[in-house]
């Protein structure tokens, strides 16, 4: 026994000590790998993302470097570290440390010279007119912002921040900021979103003495020396005769005033007629008067008299009348695809111009636009929806152009011109159309929250006026 004492002695030490030999922390750290990097160039402050594996877990276990510069690390994982790129950095391959093991990079990440650079921007979404700052370094004293290839309004601007006004688009999108500084562009990393709309115009309310709701059912309007004329049928159902209200609306009180049309002028029937201004004389004719209508009578508003002229060459309801280039044109209206110009110096003479390519142009609108007329909607197609819109260039020319964004419904769609553009009133919406040569756009300007429905808009001395089918009346204005 005594014998073997030391043996068990020499073979328990040997088992510590072997033992002692497997401490976990003696095992070999894995080399860390990196297997990409984004971006691939950038300059100093950038960040950049290095993925890859064996990457310590905790703060201080992990040394990037640049080339040779050390970098600060930002976020930390076995898989991926977020880093700066440090000042003082150059071109060449990055490195990760861990322990006593270094991963390097295949390519090099490229330093880029100091000079113009976008940052960040903030907020990255909105509804249109949304203030937006955009923040970097050498901006100079001029930057073009561009959304597309169209440019923006700069609201301020300095080397390091510029503010811009989110532009009116045609519809909800997301897009890119482009920033041009001298010879650099640079673009936005990520995206703006447009949320929704906003309002950018309004209809506010001129207070004028009320009117019984509901009268002119379907009648017409019109502006003539500077005052608004309305009604053109029978005022209420109770009436036995044809009447119309005026007002002058940039008077200090606007007041209507009701007067009976001349006797041997439309009947208290007679509605859905068209209406249009031509060498200080107002033209007035079509429509229903228990069926559709040729008749056409030209109106004095100063002395209240009318004279019967030729009957339009087909009886329709609905029709549209402008001038262009002092010539006077009516025709459309129903099923009516044909346009007719009237010799209003001559005899009163109709001679037809062209025949539409839809299947009915009827409650629509045309607008004059330096030499051009927008007309619109049409509906184009049987079991389609009225959403077409037309370009008429004298003498003869009908081109389809781009179509308004919401199908026309309802009785009638109210339009205007303004500052060469048009604007078409869908419901309680308001679209706003730029023609251009590829067909022209639209945007959403008054998307209907308030539900506020304009029947006729007529405009005097560059102001927009309409009238609800109540006798309301309003001014359209741009929001600030």
């Amino acid at each position: 026994m005594r014998k073997l004492l030391p043996l068990l002695l020499v073979a328990t030490i040997a088992a510590c000590k072997k033992d002692k030999d497997k401490d976990p922390g003696q095992q070999p750290v894995p080399v860390p790998e990196i297997t990409s990097f984004n971006p691939t160039h950038g300059i100093p402050g950038a960040e950049v993302t290095i993925t890859g594996k064996n990457f310590a877990n905790n703060a201080n276990g992990n040394r990037v470097t640049f080339n040779t510069t050390v970098a600060t690390v930002t976020s930390f994982s076995p898989t991926q570290l977020k880093v700066t790129v440090p000042a003082g950095a150059t071109t060449g391959k990055l490195k990760v440390t861990v322990g006593l093991q270094t991963g390097t990079s295949v390519t090099d990440f490229v330093v880029d010279p100091i000079g113009p650079a976008i940052t960040d921007f903030t907020p990255k979404e909105g509804p249109f007119g949304t203030v937006v700052t955009i923040t970097g370094r050498d901006f100079g004293t001029d930057p073009i912002v561009r959304v597309g290839l169209n440019p923006i309004d700069v609201i301020s601007k300095s080397a390091t921040e510029i503010k811009v006004k989110v532009p009116s688009l045609n519809n909800l999108t997301t897009f890119k900021f482009n920033v041009q500084v001298g010879a650099t562009g640079l673009q936005t990393a990520s995206d703006f979103t447009v949320k929704n709309t906003g309002v950018l115009a309004e209809w506010v309310n001129k207070p004028i003495n009320s009117a019984p709701a509901g009268i002119f059912f379907n009648g017409v309007s019109f502006a003539y020396n500077k005052k608004l004329y309305w009604g053109f049928t029978k005022l209420t159902q109770g009436e036995t005769q044809a009447g119309y209200m005026t007002c002058d609306p940039a008077a200090a009180t606007p007041q209507w005033i009701f007067q009976f049309v001349p006797a041997n002028m439309m009947g208290p029937d007679h509605t859905s007629a068209t209406a249009a201004v031509h060498g200080g004389k107002v033209y007035i004719g079509s429509g229903l008067d228990g069926n559709a209508t040729a008749k056409w009578w030209r109106f004095n508003p100063d002395n209240n008299t009318a004279d019967v002229l030729p009957d339009l060459p087909v009886a329709t309801a609905s029709s549209l009348s402008f001038t262009l280039n002092d010539v006077l044109y009516t025709g459309f209206g129903g099923v009516n695809k044909d346009l007719y110009k009237f010799d209003a110096a001559g005899n009163g003479s109709w001679t037809k111009v062209l025949t539409g390519n839809f299947r009915e142009l009827t409650r629509a609108n045309a607008l004059v636009i330096n030499n051009d007329v927008f007309v619109g909607p049409a509906l184009i197609d049987l079991n389609g929806t009225r959403h077409g819109m037309f370009r008429f260039t004298a003498p003869n020319t009908l081109v389809r152009v781009t179509d308004i964004p919401e199908p026309a419904v309802g009785l009638s769609t109210p339009a205007f011109a303004l500052n060469g553009k048009a604007y078409f009133i869908i419901g309680a919406k308001t679209w706003e159309y730029t023609p251009d040569a590829s067909g022209g756009t639209w945007r959403l300007v008054i998307d209907g929250t308030g539900n506020l429905i304009i029947s006729f808009v007529n405009v005097i001395d560059g102001v927009p006026y309409g009238i609800t089918s109540g006798g309301r009346l309003f001014e359209f204005k741009f929001k600030p």
